[in-house]
């Protein structure tokens, strides 16, 4: 199995997708929620920046869905920030 590699502006080191993946972005955020928010670490949105003929930048969203008691005491928004993602 080939890998590519994917720079990032998350926390942590590059991160490794495989380079028949049909989007590698949105792979590369699925595993940068988990890294920075553990196991409910979720993708809300991805959004193509800019694209070339070799590269393209992509700004996704990534946070956490609240617990039941946190819904209830805070409401439902997700929690999180915004990557930029260089494939």
């Amino acid at each position: 199995m080939k890998t590519i590699t994917i720079k990032h502006t998350g926390t942590g080191g590059d991160v490794r997708v495989r380079a028949d993946s049909e989007s590698p972005a949105r792979d590369a955020a699925n595993i940068l929620a988990r890294r920075m928010f553990g196991r409910r670490g979720t993708v809300c949105t991805l959004r193509l920046d800019s694209w070339s003929e070799h590269s393209s930048t992509w700004e996704a969203f990534i946070g956490r869905q609240p617990t039941a008691a946190e819904a209830r005491k805070y409401g439902n928004g997700v929690t999180g920030h915004n990557v930029w993602i260089y494939v």
